[in-house]
């Protein structure tokens, strides 16, 4: 696993558990409920964390091929556990306390301790969420955020950013809950903000499944990184024409490339091996998020085609 991916998977799955920590006591002291389910979120994410440290290190296997190439998907297999597992669990548990307070509301104690924690968790999550999208890299500027997710470089920095995004938006709604609860005094808000919360955990969850579900089974590259390939390939001096590309994003290794050329007949075979090296090497240079590239030399087949 690359060093700083390592740091900043260990380092949040830390805050996550500390976070927790303090929201289940915060909770315990004040009785709000839409405390209670942002320590459940924030217990989620430390397990999200953990599963995807896991991920990490078996995708990087794979890399080192001490494991099959199928291996460099297991940050995916991981990434989904969690969203199928923790995610579900979490907003099972979260909803069912805002449903008990919903039938039984009941006042507030100690709501500075509450508004210290959930304030302070905000600007944590805000400056994790700043720090993570900063690390996307500037390639995807411009596009959806989802978009940059996708095609992100860092594999750490995707699903952190994920979480953070779920993350504020539960800090949010749990702020928002004691606010009207404490200061209002409709004491169901609690009850409710906690019932959203869970909510937010739930379709945080179906955003992941979906995602890494598309990840498993192979993305295939933006459709302009497969004409650059096909232009590049082309124009290479031991290349008669381009046959196939086929691309998938393929866990920690970035972007696989199986590329199909028809060589020149009147090169001899050092000049094509010569060829085929610094084409991989222009690829490589031109489009950092592409990891591994495996050139094949065939007869021509008719133009090229990209899947």
């Amino acid at each position: 696993m690359s060093g700083v991916s390592t740091s900043v998977a260990i380092g949040a799955l830390i805050a996550s558990a500390v976070l927790a920590a303090a929201k289940f006591v915060a909770a315990g002291f004040s009785g709000s409920a839409a405390l209670f389910a942002e320590a459940v979120h924030s217990t989620v994410d430390t397990g999200n964390q953990a599963l995807l440290l896991i991920g990490f290190a078996r995708a990087d296997d794979a890399d080192t091929g001490r494991v099959d190439l199928g291996g460099g998907r297991e940050l995916h297999v991981w990434s989904h556990v969690a969203a199928v597992l923790l995610f579900g669990i979490g907003a099972g548990v979260a909803v069912s306390r805002g449903v008990d307070r919903l039938f039984e509301p009941l006042p507030l104690a100690r709501t500075g301790l509450v508004y210290l924690v959930l304030l302070a968790a905000l600007a944590f999550q805000i400056a994790s969420w700043t720090h993570g999208v900063r690390r996307l890299g500037e390639a995807g500027a411009g596009r959806p955020l989802l978009g940059r997710l996708r095609q992100a470089r860092d594999r750490a920095a995707a699903p952190l950013v994920f979480a953070d995004t779920a993350g504020i938006a539960g800090l949010l709604v749990a702020l928002a809950g004691v606010f009207l609860s404490d200061r209002l005094g409709w004491l169901r808000a609690d009850g409710l903000a906690a019932i959203m919360v869970g909510a937010i955990l739930a379709v945080a969850g179906i955003l992941l499944v979906l995602e890494t579900r598309v990840l498993m089974v192979g993305q295939a590259a933006r459709p302009h990184l497969v004409e650059d390939i096909i232009g590049v390939a082309g124009r290479a001096p031991f290349v008669h024409g381009v046959n196939e590309v086929r691309t998938t994003r393929f866990g920690s290794s970035g972007t696989l490339v199986n590329l199909s050329v028809d060589a020149r007949d009147d090169l001899p075979a050092a000049e094509v091996e010569i060829g085929i090296a610094a084409l991989e090497a222009e690829l490589r240079a031109r489009h950092p998020e592409i990891g591994r590239v495996f050139i094949e030399i065939r007869s021509g087949e008719g133009p090229a085609v990209s899947v």
